[in-house]
């Protein structure tokens, strides 16, 4: 049997993507949300900011996380389908989903969606976050 992730694997990379025809960061955890654990995760779309507004993005997410269903768990309290909050210059810009120690399943910018070794993405860890329906 394949493991979960490989069906989020090599999606297009768009810009406040949500669907399987192209995807960022937000738009891939939202799509394994929905398709494997049935929970729907606010779409974003009006509020959405491109990459290139770092700033507006961060209160974004911060704002989501603040209003939403999530707490926060140590890195050794990690399962799959958990939230992995990244910063760029101080500010939370980019999200992953745990996949297993040491790998996150991830969307960036001008790639297809990849599973990658925490120690390679290029930004720094800033939270590891679980939805409150999950126990």
């Amino acid at each position: 049997m394949t493991h979960w992730s490989t069906d989020y694997i090599g999606l297009p990379w768009r810009a406040g993507g949500r669907t399987r025809d192209g995807v960022d960061c937000y738009g891939l955890a939202r799509l394994v949300y929905a398709e494997r654990l049935g929970i729907d995760l606010p779409g974003y779309d009006e509020s959405y900011a491109t990459a290139e507004e770092w700033v507006e993005l961060a209160a974004l997410i911060d704002g989501g996380l603040a209003a939403g269903p999530w707490r926060e768990i140590a890195l050794d309290e990690a399962r799959e389908y958990d939230g992995l909050l990244f910063r760029r210059g101080g500010l939370a810009t980019h999200i992953g989903l745990f996949v297993a120690p040491g790998l996150v399943l991830h969307a960036s910018a001008g790639r297809a969606s990849a599973i990658q070794r925490l120690e390679r993405v290029p930004l720094a860890l800033a939270k590891i976050l679980r939805h409150s329906s999950r126990p």
